[in-house]
């Protein structure tokens, strides 16, 4: 049993790696003011540039910005919850964030993951893998309406060798 616990943990570490969110969707969320959100999202874009230029002091700041400006975003939480977990080694902050978020956008699959993530490293393996197991299901449900959504591909002749 304590061979499986660990596989599973060991599994579970690597499939909840969180990657950040790598600039930005462009999806206006439906709340708040759409031009704070136009305002938010460019300082949000502004930060993942930095944060991938090294400059995580600076990225953390735009983060909170671009939160201050529209806090209607769960991305915006995601990201600055990634830099806490990851780049400033603060897990409280990062759960601080990925709860604001999740109260945003429960069914946020990457939420989701970094908080499995983080619930993991604390040692909560069952709530771990119970919210793991809801972004898998989430992730597969998104997956399968692409499916439906994109169109079958074209039908190539057929080569027959006789």
């Amino acid at each position: 049993m304590r061979v499986q616990v660990a596989g599973v943990l060991a599994a579970l570490q690597v499939m909840t790696t969180p990657v950040p969110v790598m600039g930005y969707n462009g999806k206006f969320p439906g709340k708040g003011n759409y031009r704070q959100w136009k305002k938010a999202a460019a300082l949000y874009s502004r930060a993942v540039r930095a944060e991938q230029d090294g400059r995580k002091d600076e990225a953390m700041h735009l983060y909170e910005l671009a939160i201050d400006v529209y806090p209607f975003d769960a991305d915006f939480y995601l990201n600055l919850g990634l830099l806490y977990e990851n780049e400033m080694r603060d897990a409280a902050g990062a759960e601080g964030m990925y709860k604001k978020g999740l109260a945003l956008e429960p069914d946020h699959p990457e939420l989701q993951l970094a908080w499995a993530s983080l619930l993991c490293d604390k040692g909560e393996i069952s709530e771990s893998i119970t919210v793991w197991r809801r972004a898998q299901a989430k992730l597969e449900q998104h997956r399968e309406s692409e499916d439906l959504r994109r169109p079958p591909a074209p039908l190539r002749p057929a080569k027959f060798h006789i």
